[in-house]
């Protein structure tokens, strides 16, 4: 199984992002994304496409690392679905 199936949508960005060492400040700089919103989508707080897509094009991901995202967010329960309990 590839380890990106099994990872939440904001672990992915969040292991992209450190991968090259950029931190969260120099990600929110290259997306145009607030530093609060980074932090929340990688935390699993929200799941955005407005977020994601400006996330993904700066940390230059490949095609099939943002295809695999997009993938998990889709099939990924949304807060609702999975309340606490």
């Amino acid at each position: 199984m590839n380890p990106l199936e099994t990872m939440a949508l904001g672990e992915l960005i969040g292991a992209a992002r450190r991968s090259p060492g950029l931190t969260i400040v120099e990600l929110s700089s290259h997306a145009g994304v607030g530093v609060r919103t980074l932090s929340d989508l990688e935390r699993n707080q929200i799941v955005r496409w407005t977020v994601e897509a400006p996330a993904a094009a700066a940390l230059k991901l490949t095609a099939a690392e943002c295809e695999a995202i997009w993938t998990t967010a889709r099939s990924a329960p949304t807060p609702m679905e999975n309340p606490p309990s």
